[in-house]
């Protein structure tokens, strides 16, 4: 054999052997990524953990991964779902159902994921509470033609326990020329209208049944919403950027800031979180934070809200400055900066205090003109608002500017003067007023929605944010 051949012959046997530690790799599922990067699924966490269900009901499961690399994955259509006692509770393969789990009689069993080498579980109890009523709600709801309506069944069992039924009754209209329901999967309880008129919508478990009364009427002018779930996979994501949103990059103000669209990050679930640090306590540009900026200004009387969390202690370092303002508007600055008709409104979250203000303080803010001493109007809230809140403000023509927490008015401007006069945009941010502090913080949001012209409560805002997303609406824009 030639030296050639020889060579040649080890250069073949290592590129085999290299194949072959690939192939058997380290006992755990892997996915291959971009260019060189490997990770492997480390565990599996099956929710809800430990539940209960009455007997002849479902239940759905979901599979999350985790990754060596510390990202998080659905894998519920992925997974290989069993129970270990399919006398108790049986759970679904099948496409469309993976994951939902059938109670067949009283008694426990285990529920299972699996995906290669890897596995999660957690427990299912069958009770043996029998069903003493169903709950059909919204109660008597109307819509116009054109608009569904999403129906849930609550059912109320012997042992005072509840439990949602909406995939698990069956649904009927008593006139489906006026309006039909939905068995289907994914769809259960979706009611579409037909015609104006009025039908009884029923939800039937056994011999259990419970009512409510829909009413269909003609069809009404649009309603003007814009709406974002934040189902986005990074901040370069095409479908960010073609609804509107700009992740703002760069220097300025506020603050001492480099601002930077890496700081923005999106989970599986839809939820936005922005991240903001202070790396050294001298010179510029050594704080960053995130901002998104919406690329219209179509925002002015009505309500807008957020689903946001507010954080009390950073994720590394000390107490800075920093201001938490995932939701908040302002008119166009390059044609109303300086003048009377510039238009803000805020929800500033001030965990460490700032502006002179001692920590924790919530700010509310309408502006007349930013660039005069009177130029707003500024009411503060001490205390603690760690946490997820439904945050709402109303804008209307020559009246004072409201804020709310959910249901409750936690501030009102006292000047009708102060409200806004410019269509605004609505701005997610987290931004450090100065950098003496090395620290790290975030925020998060849920979602974002505005209707115009319209005066909503923190119920009213959030039974429509649920009718989008039970309509499969990931975001909605239909502003004039």
């Amino acid at each position: 054999m030639t030296r050639f051949s020889r060579s040649l012959c080890i250069l073949c046997l290592l590129i085999l052997l290299s194949l072959l530690l690939v192939g058997c790799g380290s006992g755990q599922s892997s996915v291959v990524g971009s260019g060189s990067s490997t990770r492997t699924l480390s565990s599996i966490a099956v929710t809800p953990p430990n539940h209960s269900i009455a007997n002849a009901t479902t239940q759905q499961f979901t599979a999350t991964g985790t990754y060596s690399d510390n990202t998080t994955q659905d894998l519920t259509t992925s997974v290989t779902w069993a129970s270990s006692d399919t006398s108790k509770a049986t759970i679904s393969n099948a496409g469309g159902s993976n994951g939902k789990a059938t109670a067949v009689a009283a008694g426990t069993t285990t529920i299972k994921a699996t995906l290669g080498t890897v596995s999660g579980t957690t427990t299912l109890t069958v009770t043996a509470a029998t069903l003493q009523s169903i709950a059909v709600t919204p109660t008597n709801p109307s819509i116009a033609l054109g608009t569904p309506q999403q129906f849930t069944a609550t059912g109320t069992y012997s042992d005072n326990t509840t439990q949602n039924l909406t995939a698990s009754v069956t649904w009927d209209s008593s006139d489906t020329s006026k309006a039909t329901i939905s068995n289907a999967g994914g769809s259960n309880g979706k009611a579409t209208p037909v015609a104006a008129g009025t039908t009884t919508i029923k939800a039937t478990l056994g011999t259990v049944s419970g009512t409510t009364t829909l009413t269909v009427t003609t069809a009404q002018p649009p309603q003007y919403e814009f709406f974002d779930d934040f189902t986005y996979s990074s901040p370069t994501d095409t479908a960010l950027t073609t609804f509107g949103w700009s992740p703002r990059t760069g220097t300025g103000a506020p603050g001492v800031m480099t601002w930077k669209s890496s700081n923005i990050t999106f989970s599986n679930d839809g939820i936005m979180t922005l991240t903001g640090h202070i790396t050294s306590t001298s010179g510029s540009g050594t704080a960053d934070g995130a901002e998104l900026d919406w690329d219209q200004y179509k925002m002015l009387y009505g309500t807008y809200a957020a689903r946001v969390r507010y954080v009390d202690t950073p994720d590394a370092g000390g107490c800075a400055t920093v201001n938490e303002a995932p939701f908040w508007a302002m008119s166009d600055w390059n044609t109303t900066h300086g003048k009377d008709t510039y238009s803000e409104v805020d929800f500033e979250y001030l965990p460490c205090g700032g502006w002179g203000l001692p920590g924790p303080v919530q700010t509310f803010t309408t502006w007349l003109n930013d660039s005069t001493s009177n130029g707003s109007i500024e009411k503060d809230m001490p205390g603690s608002w760690d946490g997820w809140h439904t945050v709402i403000f109303v804008v209307q023509a020559g009246q004072p500017v409201k804020w709310y927490d959910n249901n409750t008015l936690v501030s009102t401007a006292n000047d009708a003067a102060y409200t806004p006069r410019s269509p605004m945009q609505i701005i997610p941010q987290i931004w450090f007023i100065d950098n003496t502090v090395i620290s790290t913080w975030h925020t998060d949001i849920d979602w974002v929605y505005y209707v115009k012209d319209t005066v909503m409560t923190g119920d009213q805002v959030t039974a429509a944010v649920n009718n989008l997303r039970n309509l499969g609406l990931a975001r909605k824009n239909n502003l004039p």
